[in-house]
């Protein structure tokens, strides 16, 4: 929690400067009734990944990480094979764009529990201005069945890796 104070006191985002005083005001308060409580690990991005989906592959987060952080050695990869005109980038991509889908669809579902929310009503009511007519349950099922259709294609049986002769210099 310290932590993510100091990250979010370079800018004040929605007030949330405040929210941190309030914060810390209260931890000062309440400092002594916390003294026989046990610390909590620190949670990693891939420890709550595969707690929220433990039949994903443990590499998930990385595999999001390259192309978001800019991997040289991904991006080296992906040209190499765009120039080739081999369908491995898209297929990373999909499947990568599927992931990120998965992960939103499993956030907002923990916060419609969290506050006791109707998604199907809210997704009704905000897809209706696009006059998309469904609703939560089939939306998620969606995105879960596209998921399962993509996990059956394997990027690396598209790639090209023959050896491709270089120009002279």
């Amino acid at each position: 929690m310290e932590a993510s104070i100091e990250d979010y006191k370079s800018g004040d985002l929605d007030g949330a400067t405040a929210v941190i005083e309030r914060w810390v005001q209260w931890r000062s308060q309440t400092r002594d009734h916390f003294n026989d409580v046990p610390k909590q690990p620190k949670p990693t991005s891939t420890s709550l990944i595969r707690l929220a989906f433990p039949n994903e592959d443990p590499a998930a987060y990385k595999q999001l990480s390259r192309p978001a952080h800019g991997n040289a050695v991904w991006l080296t990869a992906v040209a190499i094979q765009e120039q080739k005109r081999t369908p491995f980038a898209a297929i990373y991509a999909m499947k990568n764009i599927s992931f990120a889908t998965r992960c939103l669809v499993t956030a907002i579902s923990s916060a419609g529990e969290l506050w006791s929310s109707d998604l199907n009503e809210i997704t009704q009511r905000a897809l209706a201005q696009f006059d998309i007519h469904t609703d939560w349950d089939q939306l998620a099922h969606k995105v879960s069945s596209q998921s399962r259709a993509l996990s059956l294609l394997n990027e690396g049986e598209h790639a090209d890796t023959r050896p491709v002769p270089q120009p002279p210099r």
